[in-house]
């Protein structure tokens, strides 16, 4: 299964398999406080996807933290206190993407 977001949404959104692939539109924003990830996906034999367009922001806590490696397509913004990626994976940070975080972590940390 798969799921689009196309709203504004407070995080964390902890991925499952029926969140997976995770398509982030235009229009569609994860803003976590705190210090909570903007998106979760836990350990275990599934390869995490997301396709964002749009914004994961989280203030304290890691953009995108994945417990296995993943596959990030990026042409939005995603931000956090570390980028993206902390357990390893590919990120295709496309045009108009943007990574921040004030720290450095695994393949995509900013």
């Amino acid at each position: 299964m798969s799921f689009t977001l196309s709203t504004s949404i407070a995080g964390p959104v902890a991925l499952n398999p029926g969140i997976n692939p995770l398509y982030i539109t235009t229009s569609g924003t994860v803003t976590s406080t705190g210090t909570a990830d903007g998106i979760d996906g836990a350990a275990g034999p599934t390869i995490w996807t997301i396709s964002n367009q749009g914004a994961v922001t989280a203030a304290g806590g890691i953009g995108v933290a994945l417990g296995n490696a993943g596959i990030v397509g990026n042409s939005g913004t995603i931000s956090g206190t570390t980028a993206i990626l902390s357990n390893g994976g590919n990120i295709t940070n496309n045009q108009g993407g943007t990574l921040s975080g004030l720290g450095t972590s695994g393949t995509g940390g900013a």
